[in-house]
């Protein structure tokens, strides 16, 4: 049985061409043009890994490496269960195939469901000087393209941010988000509250809800976006998301694109359902600490809801939140619970 391969001299590239055999009392060596054999020991192999080439150090102090892999039972030690099980697993097979794929979804998988806690954790990193920055530049984006002065009277525009800002005292926020107030045909009644704010609150939201403490309940949700940082979460989150696949797929163009536009479309696109749940949890628990009925807001629900049925487009508040027959139910269920209109 003859191996042929290359002989490296000790700590040397150089190299000639060798022969090595397996005789029943050890091995012999030959090289090209020597007709010399030489009885040497093999002192350590590495095993055999596809594409890697094994490297036997023989007694010489020289290593030999074989252009193929060894024969079977050339060494005579066989090698252990876990080289031949990575060999073996080496080799191409529709079978290993579906085995690598089906790792790599569960490698996606996981890291997906670790996401939320890595980017919830991320942004607590994020300074709040930073994320008002964002806010307030997002802000005067829609200010330039989507949003009109209000024909709401100063008087109510002041008595309802008055309101809100009591709200957020309650709270203990040390910088209460800005509120205002617009006209934005093209977004419809809807409430959204920037990174850090300011909450916007359109015209549209305030003729379809009509009174000041349903409104007020809209303004109550809205804070707690603020509070909780859904904003940012939600970011990060999404751009986790991307991170992860454009390293599996590669990053381009696209990828970039769709980040750099998830911060502006946030406020028109709505938040996750759990981000959702949490603000409508948040807003009955704030009503509450604050004196008001969080029927309020379950009747400011019902008319966006009302409001939307004749033409549920994607420009209502409504059409950007999960189900709103859902989160109605889940919110009287909350209220009814004796912790429901209790301090968080």
């Amino acid at each position: 049985m003859i191996v042929d391969g290359y002989l490296y001299d000790r700590a040397s590239s150089n190299r000639v061409t060798a022969h090595l055999s397996s005789r029943q009392n050890g091995y012999v060596l030959t090289t090209d043009g020597d007709s010399f054999e030489t009885t040497i020991d093999i002192v350590s192999a590495s095993p055999f890994i596809n594409g890697i080439p094994q490297r036997l150090v023989i007694s010489t102090g020289q290593t030999f490496v074989p252009f193929d892999e060894l024969p079977e039972g050339f060494l005579k030690a066989k090698p252990t269960r876990f080289w031949r099980a990575l060999s073996k697993a080496e080799r191409f097979s529709p079978r290993n195939v579906i085995i690598c794929i089906a790792l790599l979804a569960g490698v996606v998988l996981s890291t997906r469901a670790a996401l939320p806690t890595l980017a919830d954790a991320a942004a607590n990193l994020v300074p709040a000087s930073l994320e008002a920055a964002v806010g307030q530049s997002t802000f005067e984006y829609f200010e330039r393209w989507l949003l009109e002065p209000s024909d709401l009277s100063p008087a109510r525009r002041a008595a309802l941010r008055s309101a809100a800002e009591a709200l957020a005292d309650l709270r203990g926020m040390p910088e209460p988000p800005a509120v205002v107030f617009r006209n934005a045909p093209k977004i419809g009644a809807n409430a959204f509250a920037f990174p850090g704010g300011p909450i916007v609150v359109t015209d549209r939201l305030v003729d379809v809800v009509g009174s000041d403490d349903r409104i007020l309940a809209v303004m109550a949700h809205e804070l707690g976006h603020v509070e909780e940082r859904h904003a940012v979460r939600q970011i990060l989150r999404a751009a986790g998301l991307l991170i992860l696949f454009s390293t599996i797929l590669g990053a381009d163009e696209v990828v970039v694109e769709e980040l750099s536009a998830f911060a502006l479309s946030l406020g028109t696109s709505g938040y996750s359902r759990e981000f959702e749940s949490a603000a409508d949890d948040y807003a009955v628990r704030l009503l509450g600490d604050a004196g008001h009925s969080p029927e309020a807001f379950i009747a400011a629900l019902e008319s966006l809801a009302a409001e939307c049925k004749p033409q549920c487009g994607e420009e209502s508040w409504f059409s950007t939140h999960p189900n709103i027959e859902t989160r109605i139910k889940a919110l009287r269920e909350f209220a009814r619970e004796p912790s429901g209109n209790t301090g968080r």
